[in-house]
């Protein structure tokens, strides 16, 4: 369920992702092992390309991709927190998870987490 979750998140923030316009994501999502440790640090990856609007990476896209990856692959809702974009312990679970996956382009990424 997380994983719809995540991924119908990501369709309804961003009309630009659809499987047609997506191929990457689609072709790492149709791996079978979800638990294999690179196919995780695709998926992140992928889920961060969306965080750009009309070409210019936002910060508030950076934490909302961010925690939609961590829907997907950690089945984490961070349901605790009342505020998703500032509160200092959300954000620093956004840099852990983008270290850990070692995502791409990470030192831009996290420059948006500072």
């Amino acid at each position: 369920q997380n994983q719809l979750d995540a991924l119908v998140a990501l369709r309804f923030n961003n009309g630009k992702f659809t499987p047609a316009r997506s191929p990457k994501f689609t072709e790492v999502l149709k791996e079978k092992d979800y638990f294999d440790e690179e196919i995780r640090r695709k998926i992140a990856s992928q889920f961060m390309t969306y965080s750009l609007q009309n070409d210019e990476r936002l910060r508030g896209l950076v934490k909302r991709s961010a925690a939609e990856a961590i829907v997907f692959l950690e089945n984490n809702y961070l349901t605790e927190y009342d505020d998703l974009y500032s509160d200092p312990d959300v954000i620093e679970i956004y840099r852990n998870f983008l270290i850990k996956y070692e995502v791409d382009n990470l030192e831009e990424y996290l420059k948006y987490l500072e």
